[in-house]
């Protein structure tokens, strides 16, 4: 993926109708605010900034903290997430034949559109590399389904992501982050998604997924995968069990990312513990993983098999060999240095 990204849309939307708090919660995705009383928003994930909702004769006002530019006046909601560091606006969208739009609140809202922050304009071309990455690798169905373009009527680049918590007919799935299943409460700052080990969501895995096994193996590749693209913040949030016919499963991969490409502003560990213990990014090794494969149940074999098939993967993957033109410290450049010194620590040690 290549080209410049646009700057976001403004932070600002209005919502319209006197019940226009209600619409807010509907339009907001569930997982990124939490009410706190009539008009008060606040922000999962850090923030320390709040939505405000102004309530007047006939509309409210959505606000970050920030003046509200005179020419705000999209219709659709903005959800603003912070992670350690940066703010990447969402939107959610809809799909009306071949033209994606802002959703509504008289619409279906089956699509997020995110754009990448001003503080980090190649955040979004990092998204969708590792995205891209994953599907190549993991295979397509182990990752959340998405695609680049516009919103109709919103200026600028974004990455869409199709929502695998909703049905074909719009109806929601059941989808438990592992904070919900641990129980890990937000606390004051958020930092409760932190809290806990990655042996602590496979053990989850093995009580409620309805294919314990398979899902325990997906998750094995899956957190394999996350460590050697330089992702520390592949936190308890980032991993879900979704409701399939056949009862709960683990969720395709989703909100991938090389941190390490920002140097400590997302830190430079795992952000779950690994036996117990914080651990470097950059020392996960070949022992460290036969090691964690060994404590979460996984056969020696079945964890041999695994690994052979994401070398395999990241070897010939074309995704990983800048083009000519790039210079030394260019985006691909840089991200594929992080991985093939990563892939020598755990595949060819």
């Amino acid at each position: 993926m290549s080209g410049e990204f646009a700057p976001p849309p403004p932070s600002v939307v209005a919502v319209q109708g006197p019940d226009a708090p209600e619409k807010l919660k509907r339009l907001v995705d569930p997982r990124d605010y939490q009410v706190h009383a009539r008009g008060d928003i606040a922000l999962a994930a850090g923030s320390q900034k709040h939505i405000h909702v102004e309530a007047g004769t006939d509309s409210v006002t959505v606000w970050l903290g920030r003046a509200i530019p005179e020419d705000a006046t999209a219709a659709a909601a903005v959800l603003t997430r912070r992670t350690v560091s940066g703010v990447q606006p969402k939107l959610l969208a809809w799909r009306d034949g071949d033209l994606i739009r802002p959703a509504t609140d008289e619409s279906p809202a089956g699509i997020i559109a995110k754009y990448a922050p001003e503080a980090r304009p190649d955040l979004l071309r990092n998204e969708i590399h590792s995205l891209s990455l994953a599907a190549e690798i993991l295979g397509e169905g182990e990752v959340t389904r998405f695609a680049s373009g516009a919103l109709e009527g919103i200026p600028g680049y974004a990455l869409l992501v199709e929502r695998f918590d909703r049905a074909a007919d719009g109806g929601k799935l059941r989808l438990e982050d592992f904070a919900q299943v641990l129980a890990r409460p937000r606390g004051a700052d958020f930092r409760g998604k932190y809290e806990g080990g990655y042996e602590e969501i496979a053990e989850a895995i093995l009580r409620h997924s309805a294919r314990p096994e398979i899902d325990r193996a997906r998750f094995f590749s899956a957190l394999v995968f996350t460590l050697v693209i330089g992702n520390a913040d592949a936190h308890l949030k980032n991993w879900s069990l979704l409701e399939r016919p056949e009862g709960l499963r683990l969720a395709p991969q989703y909100d991938l990312l090389n941190t390490l490409l920002y140097g400590g502003d997302y830190g430079r560990h795992a952000a779950l513990a690994i036996g117990g213990e914080a651990v470097p990014i950059e020392a996960v090794d070949a022992r460290l993983v036969l090691a964690f494969a060994e404590r979460i149940g996984l056969p020696a074999r079945a964890a041999g098999q695994r690994l052979e098939q994401l070398r395999r993967g990241f070897a010939r993957s074309r995704r990983l060999i800048p083009p000519a033109a790039e210079p030394p410290d260019g985006f691909l450049n840089r991200y594929a240095a992080i991985v093939r010194a990563a892939c020598a620590r755990i595949f060819e040690s």
